[in-house]
């Protein structure tokens, strides 16, 4: 379940930095966050397909795929939230408070989406 969730943990490490010193400044945050949000989405399609070709991952995943979604979700927010205090310095609450602006929506979005294509990939369970 865990194999599914690091395709977006590794991705958001490369777009949250390409977003925050480049993107976000040339087309805005909403835009970017759009373009994330493509990320993410591809991510979740490449990683269900490549789990395909190992067994044992694909039906576990498909076996309960709204667990296999959570558990992604839960390891980005534990890692977002690691980083954030760890790394950065900012307390959680100001961190989280991002999802209130449109850009924050629309990465929130994206996750659920992540969260959500592993049900749609393998149907009701």
């Amino acid at each position: 379940m865990i194999l599914y969730g690091l395709p977006l943990c590794l991705l958001y490490f490369g777009t949250g930095l390409l977003r925050t010193l480049w993107l976000d400044a040339r087309v805005g945050a909403p835009l970017g966050a759009l373009v994330e949000l493509a990320g993410f989405l591809a991510a979740g399609v490449v990683g269900l397909a490549l789990t395909q070709r190992w067994r044992m991952i694909a039906s576990r995943i498909g076996d309960q795929p709204l667990r296999a979604g959570l558990v992604a979700l839960g390891l980005f927010f534990g890692l977002d939230a690691a980083i954030a205090v760890g790394l950065c310095g900012v307390p959680l609450t100001t961190h989280f408070a991002r999802f209130m602006t449109m850009a924050g929506a629309i990465q929130l979005a994206g996750l659920a989406a992540y969260a959500v294509l592993p049900r749609l990939w393998y149907g009701p369970a």
